[in-house]
């Protein structure tokens, strides 16, 4: 264990046997589709905030069995993609939802997992970059790492806090982007 201060100059106890034993976890392997996979069949990407598919990144999910998802493999989410899409995902209210195959089938897992990773590995990058260790999945330093990212530095929404992580990934991709012209 180690003692940190917070921001408000409170003493934090990290225990480090919280982090390595969650990294330890194991999870069951499932058969689909010919490919082994760890995670549940009815599991769902996140469709709620940045911070909570960073906290599914770093931490997953326990009681459902979802493994940090910075351990899944991309080929192990292709069983999703012969789902369709829950009626919420298709945008169908006011008669504005999307049209032709779109209508029914979801974006490929695969791009999905490699969105969440681009989002995820911005956070870790910039976390590195302020001198933190991202290989402390500790929830105090999950966040002092969110926050040394500047994730809200890049949003410039009103309700930055409430956007999906696919909204704020627009944001992170654009200021890669203008990063990469700066270099």
């Amino acid at each position: 264990n180690r003692i940190l201060l917070d921001q408000a100059g409170e003493q934090l106890v990290v225990n480090n046997e919280e982090r390595n034993e969650r990294d330890r976890e194991s999870y069951p392997l499932r058969m689909r589709k010919g490919l082994l996979t760890r995670l549940p069949e009815d599991f769902e990407f996140p469709s709620s905030t940045a911070w909570d598919c960073w906290e599914r990144w770093n931490v997953g999910n326990k009681e459902r069995g979802v493994p940090p998802l910075r351990f899944v493999r991309p080929d192990e989410y292709t069983f999703m993609d012969a789902k369709d899409k829950h009626a919420i995902q298709r945008r169908t209210a006011g008669g504005t939802g999307q049209r032709g195959e779109n209508q029914t089938k979801r974006r490929p897992c695969r791009k999905l997992s490699n969105d969440l990773a681009i989002l995820c590995n911005y956070i870790e990058k910039k976390a590195g970059e302020a001198g933190y260790n991202t290989s402390d999945r500790s929830t105090f330093n999950m966040t002092a790492m969110w926050n040394a990212a500047g994730i809200h530095t890049l949003v410039t929404s009103k309700r930055k806090d409430q956007l999906s992580w696919q909204t704020v990934l627009k944001y992170v991709r654009k200021r890669i982007k203008a990063d990469k012209n700066n270099t």
